[in-house]
């Protein structure tokens, strides 16, 4: 029983995730196109850089909680700038 509970709280997340992408790439065309592999993948590897980040930051002892404030506030100059 334990075992099936490690095994979900490990890999239920990357499970879903895979049917999801599943789900959507069976039952929608558009979904299916390059272009909208490509915007996935571009706006995942910001997440992904970050994410990265944080992990090195985390595993040499330091801890960094500041890292949405800091993309919040990146992304709030880029749209200002935008308009500008």
């Amino acid at each position: 029983m334990n075992a099936v509970r490690d095994l979900i709280v490990r890999w239920g997340f990357v499970a879903v995730t895979i049917a999801l992408l599943a789900f959507f790439l069976a039952t929608e065309p558009v979904f299916r196109s390059p272009d909208t592999l490509l915007s996935l993948l571009k706006f995942a590897s910001v997440t992904a850089i970050v994410g990265l980040g944080v992990t090195v930051t985390m595993t040499t002892g330091g801890i960094d909680l500041s890292v949405g404030s800091v993309a919040g506030l990146g992304v709030s100059v880029a749209a200002l700038t935008m308009v500008v």
